[in-house]
């Protein structure tokens, strides 16, 4: 498997989490979603900008 199209999963995958994520926080408004996005999807969110921005490259 080449690395565009590795890289071409991830960019699918990353979409298709970030898809659900939209659906699942829209129906989740407490403290504890906040929490969760603070805590884990923003870093997430930092890191896939970062590698992707080198995949680009």
């Amino acid at each position: 498997m080449s690395l565009n199209v590795t890289s071409r999963q991830l960019q699918t995958a990353w979409q298709q989490l970030r898809n659900q994520w939209q659906k699942t926080s829209e129906g989740w408004n407490d403290s504890v979603r906040w929490q969760f996005e603070r805590e884990f999807w923003q870093p997430w969110r930092v890191k896939y900008r970062a590698r992707s921005r080198n995949w680009s490259a």
